[in-house]
């Protein structure tokens, strides 16, 4: 089997060095290329044409923010950001996923075997992912399919909405949240895919991008309109009854945290005709049972439809379960459509 090919830009010959040392570990990934300066890595991208770019993120004159972006203007591939400890603004990450990169990771330390066999993974599962150019403005709006309508629906108002999303899915959330009010009335809960350490940087990151109250939900905390929980570090987030949200130890079998699937499932079991759940963007299967299981108990259901994805992946695998696919804005548009509907009735 030929190798999967890698650029490694970084401006750090230790930590370089160190990158192709876990990468080509296992024998099936192999570094063609390494840039120690951002403004080399499109040439490189252009010449090696390589199954997945790692980049830095602070890198002096061309940071990886700029890289992301230059690259997948004129040369999209799949990209993986690699960053050291989350700080307490780690914001930067998620404007990495924004700007088109579809994963990020911590840099592993000296000895850690687990994490340097998540970066491996990592890369082997982005490098299956069909990447487009960014940004895209060359996609014509597209119209809401005209069934996709407040009036359509005659189920019940949703009380509280689950969303999940995975690889591409920050960008998709901004989007979606941006267009909510903040008089919004129903509570949001969030499910994304992300490494340890980064879920205060998540909350900052959507925080900064709508104009819910964000909070990541350490414990018990009352379902209420107009707010929006996100899972604390290493924790699934579900609904603990009616009206009670809170974070959950993670089931590690299924080797994700916080899980899709988890959290959709128990809004279905907890809240029944009045929940409401969406999966966007994301590489593999992840919500596809949730959704399946809000739809079974007659709540509201929703993915993202595959033009507007980066990675067509959990919307295609839940689909089936979807009363409608369709972008992030028109999802945003249709619940503030169908809540505001619901409450005035």
């Amino acid at each position: 089997m030929t190798p999967l090919s890698v650029v490694v830009v970084d401006d750090s010959v230790l930590c370089r060095d160190r990158l192709r040392s876990i990468i080509e570990a296992d024998g099936d990934l192999r570094v063609v290329a390494e840039a120690s300066r951002g403004e080399d890595a499109l040439s490189l991208v252009k010449q090696h044409s390589p199954s997945v770019l790692v980049t830095d993120l602070l890198m002096p004159r061309v940071g990886g923010l700029e890289v992301i972006e230059s690259v997948m203007a004129a040369c999209p591939v799949p990209i993986v950001v690699v960053t050291g400890k989350p700080s307490s603004d780690s914001t930067a990450a998620f404007d990495a996923i924004r700007r088109g990169a579809l994963e990020f990771a911590e840099k592993p330390v000296l000895g850690d075997s687990a994490a340097e066999a998540a970066l491996r993974q990592s890369l082997r599962r982005v490098a299956q992912v069909p990447v487009v150019r960014h940004p895209r403005s060359f996609h014509a709006p597209v119209a809401r399919p005209r069934e996709a309508t407040a009036a359509a629906w005659s189920g019940a108002r949703p009380v509280l909405i689950a969303i999940g999303a995975s690889a591409g899915g920050p960008p998709a959330l901004a989007t979606l949240l941006a267009a909510l009010p903040q008089s919004f009335g129903a509570c949001i809960a969030v499910a994304q895919h992300i490494p340890s350490g980064y879920a205060r940087g998540f909350a900052s990151f959507l925080a900064s991008r709508c104009r819910l109250k964000v909070s990541i939900c350490h414990e018990p905390m009352p379902v209420r309109a107009g707010e929006l929980f996100v899972a604390p570090d290493d924790s699934d987030l579900i609904a603990l009854d009616g009206r009670r949200i809170g974070p959950a130890a993670p089931k590690r079998h299924l080797g994700l945290a916080p899980s899709v699937d988890v959290l959709l499932s128990s809004v279905a079991d907890k809240l029944g005709v009045l929940a409401a759940g969406v999966v966007l963007s994301g590489i593999g299967e992840d919500g596809a049972q949730g959704l399946q299981a809000i739809r079974e108990a007659g709540g509201l259901t929703l993915v993202q439809d595959a033009l507007s994805c980066a990675v067509y992946g959990m919307p295609k695998a839940a689909a089936p379960s979807a009363v409608w696919q369709l972008p992030p804005d028109q999802i945003a548009e249709l619940l503030c459509e169908l809540v505001g509907r619901l409450a005035r009735e």
